[in-house]
């Protein structure tokens, strides 16, 4: 740099002296340091205008893959807060449901239990009740067979009407008084079914719009920390170069004259 700059003089010299032995003393008197800043100037506009050219066109071709990066973060966080709502809805939906066939499973069940075992039960109080009045009535029969075989006999048949009557009706009331309980039954566990379905309902509901409110928080605060963040180092690296380019420039400028 020094050789250059002194062989630089050394030619300005010699053509300066050229130029004024040539030209006679019309322009002895121009200045060559205002001469070199004229020079200089023009280079350093020169400069300068192709600089913000080739900046221009080093922004401009990467301004679309920029927001293509942009657009593709923004995408990813968008798909992945809607993969976690569909996710809870089917999760959610699926414990409620297997609940809900648990309950009519074991419903079912006893149902099941209670049919097979009704015919049995039935059958075993009509023998019950039949040995009974049966012993009597042999008992009285036995007791009175020789003297009133006949008032036994019509005694029997009486008996047998009226046990038949009495315990057919019996039985058609306890059917009818079961059937109501197991109706009953049925509707207050439907009803009861129905509110905490409705209320396990509202909950994962609840649940979720809270969830997503706080994620969405985070990710809002996330994008500004960010932001921020990545504004300053912009803003403090084009200070720095900004700096380096004025120090640079100013070397450049105080060596001029060296």
């Amino acid at each position: 740099m020094v050789l250059k700059t002194v062989k630089g003089k050394v030619v300005a010299g010699v053509v300066t002296v050229g130029l004024l032995s040539g030209m006679g003393t019309a322009f002895a008197n121009t200045d060559a340091g205002t001469q070199l800043q004229n020079w200089y100037s023009k280079q350093f506009n020169t400069a300068k205008q192709q600089s913000a050219i080739e900046v221009y066109n080093y922004a401009r071709g990467q301004k679309n893959s920029l927001m293509q990066e942009k657009d593709n973060l923004k995408n990813a966080a968008v798909t992945n807060v809607a993969t976690a709502g569909k996710n809870e809805v089917d999760r959610a939906n699926g414990e409620i449901n297997s609940a809900l066939a648990g309950h009519v499973e074991a419903i079912n069940t006893k149902e099941a239990a209670i049919t097979a075992a009704m015919p049995g039960q039935f059958d075993q109080a009509v023998s019950s009740l039949n040995r009974t009045v049966n012993y009597y009535v042999g008992q009285e029969a036995n007791s009175a067979k020789n003297e009133i075989t006949t008032a036994v006999n019509a005694q029997g048949a009486e008996s047998v009407g009226y046990v038949n009557t009495e315990v057919t009706e019996t039985k058609t009331d306890a059917v009818a008084a079961l059937e109501a309980e197991i109706t009953a039954a049925k509707a207050e566990l439907e009803r009861l079914v129905g509110e905490e379905k409705a209320a396990a309902t509202s909950e994962l509901k609840a649940n979720f719009d809270a969830q997503i409110v706080k994620v969405r928080g985070e990710i809002t605060t996330l994008i500004e920390a960010l932001e921020e963040a990545n504004t300053k180092l912009i803003i403090e690296k084009g200070a720095e170069i900004e700096a380096a380019a004025k120090a640079d420039l100013d070397a450049l400028v105080n060596g001029i004259n060296n």
